[in-house]
């Protein structure tokens, strides 16, 4: 305080330099005293509001190393934790054990998670492994491309500018208040994107990654309408945002699960989300992607339809190669106390005893929670697509994001995502999912692909689907 009112910067600057490392190495040591389940309310952000008021360029620069590291901090740790520790042979014993105490007892999944915090992770590895500076984000940009960082500043939300050569930019977009009271769904959330138009308009690229409210809502066709002829990507990797092509040789969709012969109904039978009542369009969908991915030479698409679209099939892909996961069918959000419900996909089975049902980790109940999809290893996954209503959603956390699917999916191997923030219907998500993979037939780009899928798709279904890469 001393120092910021005598403005004596180059005194803070060493001083809170100092005080981030301490931050990013307790940090380290919380995630590595607790379970997964406890990291969330164990974790305090780093708080970087002092520095974003000084306008020095050192400052500057410490506060956006500090806020990428905390951009996503858990998710990131439990990806690199299962790396570290399956570089051991104790590490892979003891993970084995964990995912299968996971099912049986959590106390005995905590107690054995412990043991491989304290005895198969480097506090050093993982501290490196999850360090991500402003330097490693110019280093991936090229003289076209920029990246956004959007991070709170006081009571404003406000957009950190990165570009390769330039110094660090900051702009103010709106009051945080308002914007976190915006719906979700609002296609009309006043977020004055024009600010950006003196830097953005010697760009053909831009990386963001969104803060708050922005996780849920699709940033990118705000982007588009005034920026048509940019590209507008949302990563969610830091340390590698750069890979838009994947391997394809072997693609699995699932379909039209026979949820069961007496359907829930409660409203329409044509939205994924609303009913659980068949979906036949989704059967249609996946037996269209087969056709068009096995004109590709090489290409093995398995299809499961019907009672054979259960978690079992998703389940069994655990520790095998799998380059695309099509899913497509009802996405809920499951639990009674809406601050502690879970994100879902519905598979074969789910409505029977639904009203009644006691959703349980590990059972083959028809509910496919992310919670079990996390328990997962699928290898060499390129590509999730979640064809369902509300796939993207779940609770928000402002460093983590969405923790619901997509958060799962991550965890579980997936490097690129395709999800909805809305509810759509059966007939526009076909034609979207149709041409998607027609294009990606042809050139392997899933941004590519994406975008052409969104051309040709009405406004809703191009307001609802978005790629995460």
């Amino acid at each position: 305080e001393v120092y910021f009112e005598t403005k004596d910067y180059r005194k803070l600057e060493k001083i809170l330099n100092h005080i981030l490392v301490q931050n990013k190495e307790q940090a380290i040591e919380r995630i590595l005293s607790v379970s997964s389940k406890e990291r969330d309310n164990c974790l305090n952000a780093i708080n970087s509001n002092t520095i974003y008021r000084i306008s020095t360029p050192t400052l500057l620069e410490q506060a956006t190393d500090a806020a990428l590291f905390r951009k996503s901090l858990l998710t990131s740790a439990a990806i690199e934790i299962d790396k570290l520790s399956n570089e051991t042979n104790e590490g892979r014993y003891l993970l084995e054990k964990y995912r299968k105490a996971k099912y049986s007892s959590s106390d005995d999944a905590n107690y054995i998670e412990r043991q491989i915090l304290s005895s198969c992770i480097d506090p050093l590895k993982l501290q490196k492994a999850l360090e991500v500076k402003t330097k490693d984000i110019k280093r991936q940009l090229k003289e076209k491309e920029l990246f956004i960082d959007f991070e709170q500043c006081d009571d404003s939300l406000i957009a950190t500018i990165i570009t390769k050569n330039n110094g660090i930019h900051i702009i103010p977009i709106c009051e945080i208040d308002s914007f976190i009271q915006t719906s979700a769904t609002n296609s009309k959330l006043d977020i004055n994107i024009n600010s950006l138009s003196p830097i953005l308009k010697d760009y053909s690229v831009v990386y963001f990654m969104p803060a708050f409210s922005l996780y849920l809502v699709n940033v990118e066709v705000l982007f588009h309408k005034v920026f048509p002829d940019k590209e507008f990507h949302r990563i969610s990797n830091l340390v590698h945002f750069k890979n838009h092509d994947v391997t394809i040789k072997n693609i699995i969709a699932i379909g039209n699960p026979r949820y069961n012969d007496n359907p829930i109904l409660l409203n329409s039978a044509v939205d994924r989300g609303s009913v659980w009542s068949p979906l036949p369009g989704t059967g249609v969908e996946i037996r269209e992607i087969e056709n068009t991915m096995r004109q590709n030479r090489g290409v093995s698409v398995a299809c499961y339809e019907g009672t054979d679209a259960n978690e079992k099939t998703i389940k069994s892909l655990d520790g095998k190669d799998v380059n695309v996961l099509h899913i497509a069918t009802h996405g809920i959000m499951v639990g009674q106390e809406q601050d502690c419900q879970e994100a879902a996909l519905l598979l074969s089975g789910a409505n029977t005893d639904f009203e009644t049902k006691t959703l349980a980790f590990g059972e083959n109940d028809g509910i496919l929670l992310a919670s079990e999809i996390e328990n997962l290893r699928l290898k060499n996954l390129g590509l999730v697509v979640l064809s369902a209503c509300d796939s993207g959603i779940g609770s928000i956390n402002y460093n983590e994001g969405i923790k619901g699917l997509q958060r799962a999916f991550r965890i579980a191997g997936a490097r690129n995502m395709i999800v909805s923030l809305k509810k759509v219907d059966d007939e526009g998500t076909l034609n979207f999912m149709t041409n998607f993979y027609a294009k990606l037939s042809q050139t392997s780009n899933i941004y590519k692909s994406f975008v052409y899928a969104q051309d040709e798709a009405d406004e809703e279904i191009r307001n609802s689907f978005i790629l995460i890469e």
